[in-house]
């Protein structure tokens, strides 16, 4: 048994195999079924990318601007890693707010880039839509520098560096999205100019049970 299957039965819930039928699909017709039942389900897309999913990342942004400033400074760079646009979507809405929007880059690790920008700029813009708020996108970047073969392998670097912060800040990243991304931020380190430094802030998102799945523990063992 995975990581996630373990963790699903630990938290009670009820576990309905599928097979080969599309996701979208099974999803549609078990929610029909259980609203027959006098159920009244709540689908959550993959990611948890809709228009609620992304809005609490827009006001997340907010927040973290805010703490910021309680603390002295403000972030001038803001990274993620992008699988099914939800997140990235929300802080690109809320940056569409700023006067100076913040230079924001997804680390893609799911797909196209080309289809990854189009679905994060239609999610923004149906967020800003829900909130009555009419404004331009700022500009923002994706990047698949850091893909390495493809989702959920992992690459010598994003191996590494769940080491590295893990044993440096007891920082915990997963080896699927995190951890591209968190590749990314340490290449961006190592490239700036030293005459100016940005204070990049990296969106961690969770994820970290991830690294005990068998094929992802031996991988990292194989680094120490």
């Amino acid at each position: 048994m995975g990581w996630q299957p373990a963790f699903d039965r630990l938290a009670g819930a009820e576990i309905i195999a599928c097979g080969e039928e599309p996701l979208d699909q099974a999803v549609n017709r078990i929610s029909a079924e259980k609203k027959s039942q006098g159920f009244h389900p709540y689908a959550i897309p993959l990611g948890g990318s809709n228009v609620l999913g992304s809005l609490g990342y827009f006001l997340a942004f907010f927040e973290l601007l805010k703490q910021a400033e309680e603390q002295g400074w403000a972030p001038n760079t803001l990274i993620c890693s992008v699988g099914s646009a939800g997140t990235l979507a929300g802080l690109i809405a809320a940056n569409a707010l700023l006067p100076h929007p913040l230079r924001v880059l997804g680390v893609n690790v799911i797909q196209s880039s080309d289809q990854l920008h189009t679905q994060v700029e239609k999610l923004a813009a149906e967020v800003l839509d829900l909130l009555h708020l009419p404004c331009s996108l700022p500009s923002f970047e994706i990047t698949s520098n850091f893909i390495g073969p493809g989702y959920g392998l992992p690459t010598p670097e994003s191996s590494k560096v769940i080491i590295e912060c893990f044993r440096t800040d007891g920082i915990l990243f997963d080896p699927v999205y995190t951890s591209k991304g968190v590749a990314a931020v340490k290449h961006l380190m190592q490239q700036k100019s030293q005459e100016f430094p940005e204070k990049i802030v990296f969106w961690h998102t969770g994820g970290g049970p991830a690294i005990f799945d068998q094929h992802y523990y031996a991988d990292l063992l194989s680094y120490t």
